[in-house]
């Protein structure tokens, strides 16, 4: 039996960096996908307090958002120093799908995209 757990955890962590992304497991429970410029998470949170959130913290961490559509679930900011894109995807009534990508003229700063959904992750708690 703990062979077998073994080999599902192990396709879990391989599969995704044969597709270019990077699975991390916090806390065993919370997945996220990390691309080369963007970061997804899942959360448990209705969509309506996920935008919400997330607006926010665009505003608190990156300043003046330039387009956001609650609509589709789009929030974005394009100035000199950081172009961030926050993308709330409705799972179900109960989960949400959010992904946040950030880059620094054409350079990836996943660093950046990474805070930003701690933040909003801390924030639907």
């Amino acid at each position: 039996m703990i062979k077998k757990m073994r080999i599902v955890v192990a396709l879990i962590l391989v599969i995704p960096l044969l597709t270019g992304c990077a699975a991390l497991l916090v806390g065993g429970a919370v997945g996220y996908m990390v691309s080369p410029d963007s970061i997804k998470g899942q959360f448990d949170s209705s969509y309506e307090k996920a935008y919400k959130v997330s607006l926010n913290v665009a505003k608190s961490m990156v300043g003046s958002i330039d387009m956001a559509d609650e609509a589709t679930g789009w929030i974005k900011s394009e100035s000199e120093d950081n172009n961030v894109a926050i993308h709330i995807v409705k799972q179900t009534d109960k989960t949400v799908e959010i992904t946040v990508s950030a880059r620094k003229y054409t350079t990836p700063r996943v660093q950046f995209a990474k805070d930003i959904l701690y933040n909003i992750s801390k924030k639907l708690k």
